[in-house]
């Protein structure tokens, strides 16, 4: 009787891109801790905001922008990321993205100068925009597709367990080793992973002609297709809370409204991310069980939706339960991938699944500059606007973005059996 985990490893890919199935679970493992670390630089800068803000007179509205900065490159680079895994081999784009992971790093730890910290930000973001879809795409290219919405759950953890150890981990390895030293750890990590990236992925032998005119068409439909659409702006506003509390501004909400260190407020802050990581392969299981995608689509933002005000208005009651629940809320745009593979042609998978985690992302952004504009907007007699009010009224778009997620999939995504 073979276990589970033996049959999961025998599904490899067939034909002349075969490769053993234990080797197809090396490359799975790989892009997914390349999508692990880049979720921890996503986080990296609510973790040092107070420093950054402390020590180099930077107001909100600039601790916005370097926040966001990130997300600007990171969202437009999904597309081309995923026409990257279209036309040319995993291997090599794994690689380079790991590697120019590592350079953003380097740069970003040049306090002294913005155009650094900007640059920075900037080519994290361009090679992070690589991570999430390449794990899709290794997914659909080594394993039979009836484990895809496993797979697809088995990501999401991985990048919302690196953005959870990005939080009080990292927090707690700044505050014992320093900022340099901890970015350097990182810049080392992002070339290993380049490295092992390299050895262990092999060159596909693409035994189907990609023909420029037929994908040009494939991709204009895709592009027109109203589902894609529905569930691209689905994606965009259910995880939009994610972004913000987990990339920016939970951490010194926090600080503020609890009266807590960094670490503490990062590790709070740290539940989001641990949550969704749980939280991912547990919505993906119900939806192959309730053979639908819409519905714990819908039921988790609207869980969102009351969390998250619960988390605002009462910060200091219930603030674990509460971010745990959004955390869980925003991880069932998970199951708008699945939706995206079934909508779409195999042949534009890669450049589906990447217009998809573009909507995702593109909540960096829009909301990081907004949160800091609408802070600085209350500001009186030149004084930043760090109070727990401030932050309350601007968090008022969080359980906005929940409704309107939830009045996606109540009335505009069409359902599909995720099987």
């Amino acid at each position: 009787m073979k276990t589970y985990w033996e049959k999961f490893l025998e599904h490899s890919v067939s034909g002349s891109n075969k490769v053993s199935g234990l080797r197809a679970g090396l490359i799975y493992c790989i892009a997914g801790l390349f999508l692990g670390y880049e979720m921890a630089l996503q986080v990296l800068p609510g973790v040092i905001s107070s420093y950054l803000t402390s020590s180099t007179n930077i107001t909100m509205t600039i601790m916005g922008w370097i926040a966001g900065v990130y997300f600007i490159s990171y969202t437009f680079m999904q597309i081309p990321g995923g026409i990257a895994y279209d036309f040319f081999n995993s291997r090599t784009v794994i690689t380079l993205a790991s590697l120019l992971c590592s350079l953003g790093v380097f740069l970003f730890s040049q306090t002294w100068s913005l155009f650094f910290l900007m640059m920075g930000r900037f080519i994290t973001g361009f090679a992070s925009a690589f991570a999430f879809t390449g794990v899709l795409v290794v997914s659909d290219q080594f394993f039979d597709k009836k484990w895809y919405p496993y797979l697809v759950s088995g990501a999401q953890f991985l990048g919302a367990f690196g953005a959870w150890a990005g939080e009080a981990p990292l927090s707690m390895m700044v505050q014992q080793l320093g900022l340099y030293p901890t970015e350097k750890i990182l810049m080392l990590i992002g070339a290993a992973l380049g490295l092992l990236a390299w050895l262990i992925i092999p060159t596909m032998n693409d035994s189907q002609e990609k023909q420029l005119d037929q994908f040009k068409k494939q991709i204009k439909e895709t592009l027109h297709s109203k589902q894609t659409a529905y569930n691209a702006l689905y994606a965009f506003f259910c995880w939009a809370p994610v972004i913000i509390l987990g990339g920016a501004w939970g951490v010194p909400f926090l600080e503020k409204s609890m009266n807590l260190s960094t670490t503490s407020a990062a590790t709070l802050v740290g539940y989001i991310w641990l949550a969704a990581s749980i939280y991912s392969p547990i919505l993906g299981v119900i939806a192959n069980r309730v053979r639908s995608c819409t519905v714990p689509m819908t039921i988790m933002a609207l869980v969102g939706c009351m969390a998250s005000i619960s988390f605002i208005t009462y910060p200091e009651f219930l603030t674990a339960p509460m971010l745990v629940l959004i955390g869980a809320s925003s991880a069932a745009q998970l199951l708008t991938f699945v939706l995206v593979k079934i909508n779409n042609d195999s042949s534009v998978v890669g450049t589906a699944l990447g217009l998809n985690n573009m909507a995702v992302v593109a909540g960096g952004i829009v909301f990081h500059p907004v949160i800091g504009y609408l802070m600085d907007l209350q500001t009186h007699f030149g004084q930043k606007a760090t109070t727990m009010i401030h932050y309350q009224q601007a968090f008022i778009i969080l359980p906005l973005c929940f409704i309107i997620a939830a009045v996606m999939t109540m009335f505009l995504v069409k359902d599909h059996d995720p099987c």
